[in-house]
C-alpha cells in the first residue's frame, strides 16, 4: 500500500488527525506528511488542516474493498469471477486488463480508486476523481465467435441499468451505444475491448461526483444525486459484477436478441430528434425508431427513409429546437 493510499485510509473517517500522528502512522517524517496531503487534494480531495488539530478530509469516504466486493456478491456470481484486484491508482482499469490478457483467467476484475488515463469510446477522456466513482473492467471470454458478438455493449449497458436500479435509482435510461442516462445527463458509460481471444468490458460510474467538473464537457450526474440518498460503492460494485455476469452467460448463448425487450423498455432515444454523426464526419437527422437484432441503431429520416447505423455519435436534439422545426413544417 503507498503512503497516499494509507493517508487516504486514516483520513476517511472525516476525523482529525495529526501531522505528527500521521507520520508515526505512515512511518515518515511529519514534514513529509505536507507533502502527501498536497497529492490527494491535486487527485480532487477535499482536506483541511486546521493548527494544533492537524488534517480532515471535508466529508467521510467510503474507500473500496474487495472483501466487502466478494462479500456482497451472488454465490454463483463467485464462482464464475477471476481474482479481484484493487489499485489505488492506475492509468486505465481496461489497460491493465488489456495488457495482461493472454495470462489472465475468464472473470478477472480490476478496479481503480483512481485513473490517470480513464478512456471512454473514441479516445475520449473519461474523467476519474478518486474515491468518487466505479472505475471497473471484467475480462471476459465467449464460446461465440467476435462476428457473433454484435450487440454485446448494448446488453453490457442494460445491466449496467440494472445494477444502479439495485442500489436505488429509479427512471434511468439507456442511450445508444455504450450510454446509461438519468433526465438527460449521463450517469455511466461502458468501453468494450478485445485483446488474445479475449473481450474486455469497462465500466464507469459517477457516484458521488465532486460538484465542480468541468473538464467532463456534458451534462452530467451521480448515482448519489439520481437516488437521492447515498450510495455505497462496494455495494454498487457488487451489484454490477452480479448483473454483468449474468449478463454475459446469457449473451453468449441467445446474443442480444434475449434483451430486445428490455431495451424497448429503456430506450432514451426511441421517438427523439436525433443527429447521427457518422463515421466520416457527416452529420444525419431523423428519428429514432428503436434497434434491430444486430445492435445497429434505426434512424428515420426526412424522406421516409429508414436507415441502420452501427457506429457513430448520436445527439439528442433540445427540446426548443425540436418544437421550432414542427412549427417550421406545418
Amino acid at each position: 500500500m503507498s503512503h497516499g493510499q494509507e493517508l487516504l485510509r486514516i483520513l476517511s473517517d472525516g476525523r482529525f488527525h495529526s501531522g505528527a500522528a500521521l507520520g508515526k502512522s505512515l512511518g515518515v517524517r511529519p514534514a513529509l506528511v505536507g507533502e502527501y496531503v498536497q497529492d490527494l487534494r491535486a487527485a480532487g480531495l477535499q482536506i483541511d488542516v486546521m493548527p494544533g488539530h492537524g488534517y480532515q478530509l471535508t466529508e467521510t469516504l467510503e474507500l473500496l474493498s474487495t472483501e466487502a466486493i466478494a462479500q456482497a456478491l451472488a454465490p454463483a456470481t463467485r464462482a464464475s469471477l477471476g481474482p479481484l484486484t484493487l489499485h489505488y491508482e492506475i492509468d486505465s482499469t481496461n489497460s491493465e486488463l488489456l495488457r495482461s490478457a493472454a495470462a489472465l483467467p475468464c472473470g478477472a476484475v480490476c478496479l481503480a480508486e483512481a485513473q490517470r488515463a480513464g478512456r471512454g469510446r473514441q479516445g475520449r477522456r473519461w474523467v476519474s476523481p478518486c474515491a468518487r466513482n466505479i472505475y471497473l473492467s471484467l475480462l471476459w471470454r465467449f464460446t461465440r465467435s467476435p462476428d457473433a458478438l454484435t450487440g454485446l455493449a448494448l446488453s453490457v449497458g442494460l445491466a449496467v441499468l440494472s445494477a444502479l436500479e439495485d442500489v436505488g435509482v429509479r427512471g434511468a435510461a439507456v442511450k445508444w451505444p455504450n450510454d446509461v442516462i438519468w433526465r438527460g445527463a449521463k450517469l455511466a458509460g461502458t468501453l468494450i475491448e478485445a485483446s488474445n481471444g479475449a473481450v474486455v468490458i469497462g465500466v464507469g460510474i459517477n457516484v458521488a461526483m465532486p460538484r465542480a467538473q468541468e473538464a467532463i464537457g456534458q451534462s452530467w450526474v451521480d448515482a448519489a444525486s439520481a437516488a437521492g440518498k447515498p450510495v455505497s460503492r462496494n455495494h454498487l460494485a457488487a451489484a454490477l459484477l452480479d448483473r454483468l455476469v449474468e449478463t454475459l452467460a446469457r449473451f453468449d448463448v441467445e446474443g442480444l436478441a434475449a434483451f430486445m425487450a428490455q431495451w424497448r423498455k429503456h430506450d432514451a432515444l426511441h421517438g427523439c430528434s436525433i443527429a447521427v454523426l457518422d463515421v466520416r464526419g457527416t452529420e444525419m437527422t431523423g428519428v429514432a425508431r428503436g434497434i434491430d437484432v444486430d445492435g445497429a441503431l434505426l434512424v428515420e429520416h426526412q424522406n421516409g427513409e429508414l436507415r441502420r447505423y452501427l457506429s457513430g455519435d448520436v445527439s439528442v436534439r433540445s427540446r426548443a429546437q425540436r418544437t421550432l422545426e414542427e412549427a417550421a413544417s406545418t
